[in-house]
């Protein structure tokens, strides 16, 4: 199935969530992601949700690197949609936070500490989806922001994708060659290790 049509699927799917299956997920995740192998990370990227649209809960679990993983630096993505890149944004639980014209959650620019992270020393991604298939091609939003944030981080970086909903049966059939796959996939039901082809 094509990219368009997933993306109208897993919309309507995450949309039709309740809170407590909402809820029941997104304590899954949290639960996955501490099991993940940390000793290498110094930096870890993730995204801030928009809870308005049934995303996944990602306050636990940077709450969880804070309290947890000090050492570990947490950044989240600043967007620039004219170029259609983004940034990485260092957060801390004193970070300003506010919404864009997008409705994205997002560190507010004109503030003390406000720092960015070049993609090179980031060494763990948890990347956003809506849909993953068996080979780690993914289906997001459609504006390519983590495929052109990818191509530019260090060979040695970890990707994880975030998904509320199991791995597709099917490839993703409209891949292209800008797309890059992620190496694994946490879901409700466990970590799963993806393919690289």
């Amino acid at each position: 199935m094509n990219k368009s049509d997933l993306r109208s699927i897993y919309l309507a799917k995450r949309a039709a969530l309740s809170s407590i299956e909402k809820a029941e997920i997104d304590a899954a995740l949290l639960h996955l992601v501490k099991q993940l192998p940390l000793q290498k990370v110094k930096v870890v990227h993730l995204f801030l949700p928009i809870l308005v649209k049934n995303e996944i809960d990602t306050w636990p679990i940077i709450r969880h690197f804070w309290n947890n993983y000090p050492e570990i630096r947490v950044v989240v993505p600043v967007a620039n949609f004219k170029l259609r890149e983004m940034t990485s944004v260092v957060l801390t639980p004193t970070t300003e936070i506010a919404v864009n014209k997008w409705g994205i959650p997002e560190p507010v620019k004109d503030q003390p500490h406000y720092q960015e992270i070049p993609p090179q020393e980031i060494d763990l991604v948890l990347v956003p989806l809506l849909a993953v298939d068996k080979t780690g091609q993914r289906v997001g939003y459609g504006a390519g922001f983590y495929d052109r944030f990818l191509e530019t981080a260090k060979p040695t970086v970890v990707t994880v994708g975030l998904s509320q909903f199991s791995i597709l049966d099917e490839p993703i059939s409209d891949v292209l060659p800008t797309d890059i796959a992620i190496q694994q996939v946490i879901t409700p039901q466990g970590i799963i290790q993806l393919p690289q082809l």
